[in-house]
């Protein structure tokens, strides 16, 4: 009975072997599709049972040209159990792209979220970046979380996402939170959106043909203090000018002329008769 059910599982297991197969892409040896490559065979190989020999066979049946000469010969040349984690770096070193560190952080803060694509996927393409920026122990880091909590919002460009981060009593310290609080506040948009709260013209579908762009903080703090209406001065009012002085004007009356010759007496004569 025994005998039968390990018979019974081997098929099973060579049954889901295929299927990952199938759905595996093939890796010719481009440097840029070999991260993709290596973590769907490290999950297909989990899946299996996390056997080592079954990720090499899994790396041989979906690899081609020179990659999969190299996985056969090592697969040939360790007939026991072969070490993962050695054929891993082996495989990093021959076929990964090799980035150094001060070329993947920059690469990392110039990541912008692609059309039609969630923040999750978004973020998970930070973190797969982050991971060549720095060093798999430094990714705990608080200082690297919030390295990557910045490069979130400024390229996530969802300003619903960075003002519900940025309303947050209490700032996000990791990666992760950033996403919850994205996630939820999007989820509340579409509930609202869908009970009729919202019109239609708020959705967000319309800008994914737009070109990107940037969500910097200083940016976003700068266009929300342009948009907030002028605010007047505070000045004293002007100081009030002393009254003119008061000029007194005095008419007098002038008397008349005196004549030109005023030698004369001017006593009227009379005439008197005596009788």
């Amino acid at each position: 009975m025994d005998a039968v059910e390990r018979y019974l599982e081997s098929i099973q297991n060579e049954m889901g072997f295929m299927g990952f197969v199938q759905n595996i892409p093939v890796f010719d040896g481009n440097s840029k599709d070999f991260k993709e490559w290596y973590k769907a065979v490290d999950r297909a190989r989990v899946i299996l049972g996390g056997n080592p020999r079954t990720g090499v066979r899994l790396a041989l049946a979906t690899s081609k040209k020179a990659v999969a000469d190299y996985v056969s010969r090592f697969y040939n040349g360790n007939p026991q159990q072969p070490n993962w984690e050695h054929f891993s770096e082996q495989l990093l070193a021959r076929f990964g792209e090799t980035l150094d560190q001060a070329t993947a952080l920059a690469k990392l803060r110039k990541m912008k979220r692609k059309p039609g694509e969630s923040i999750q996927v978004f973020a998970e393409r930070l973190f797969s970046m982050g991971e060549n920026a720095y060093d798999q122990a430094l990714l705990a880091n608080p200082v690297v979380q919030r390295e990557l909590c910045q490069t979130f919002l400024t390229g996530c460009n969802e300003p619903r996402v960075a003002k519900a981060i940025l309303k947050c009593s209490q700032a996000p310290q990791t990666l992760e939170q950033c996403v919850n609080i994205g996630v939820r506040e999007l989820s509340l948009h579409n509930r609202f959106r869908n009970l009729g709260l919202i019109p239609d013209r708020d959705n967000n579908s319309h800008r994914q043909n737009e070109p990107d762009e940037p969500m910097d903080l200083d940016m976003i703090r700068l266009k929300a203090a342009a948009s907030a209406p002028p605010v007047a001065p505070s000045q004293p009012p002007p100081p009030v000018p002393p009254p003119p002085p008061t000029t007194i004007v005095h008419n007098y009356i002038q008397p008349p002329a005196e004549p030109a010759n005023a030698d004369y007496d001017q006593t009227p004569e009379y005439d008197y008769e005596y009788e």
